[in-house]
């Protein structure tokens, strides 16, 4: 269903989606290529070797708190208190199938991987995933 344009809610809602999609593609280094850029640029100019989980555990502090701030932001810039407006979209459960559990799993993996791969003596290994 559409959104009603004069709501807004929906606004908020629109802007919220583009600032956190904004913001999440920061958090890791491979989630945007301008983070890509960025760690070459830090390895060749300043010669700084910064790995997966370094990044992620400066990066992940501002994208939350940029997060809060831009939520804050649309909360007193556009006040969106008209929610009675927009339409109930009924969501029930879905049964969690063989095909899900698999996507999980790969996800998980593949997440764990990347996380743990920057580990000095993996890295030495495997080499940086980053």
């Amino acid at each position: 269903q559409e959104l009603p344009s004069d709501s807004r809610f929906s606004r908020a809602l629109l802007l919220g989606l583009a600032f956190s999609c904004n913001l999440g593609g920061m958090i890791t280094p491979i989630a945007s290529p301008q983070n890509a850029i960025a760690l070459v640029a830090l390895q060749q100019v300043v010669g700084a070797d910064v790995s997966f989980g370094r990044w992620s555990s400066v990066a992940g502090p501002v994208a939350l708190v940029g997060t809060l701030g831009v939520w804050l932001l649309l909360l007193l810039l556009l006040r969106p208190d008209d929610c009675a407006v927009l339409p109930r979209v009924a969501c029930g459960a879905t049964p969690l199938t063989r095909t899900k559990k698999f996507s999980l799993g790969a996800v998980a993996v593949a997440v764990l991987l990347w996380g743990t791969l920057s580990w000095p003596p993996l890295k030495q290994t495997f080499g940086d995933p980053a």
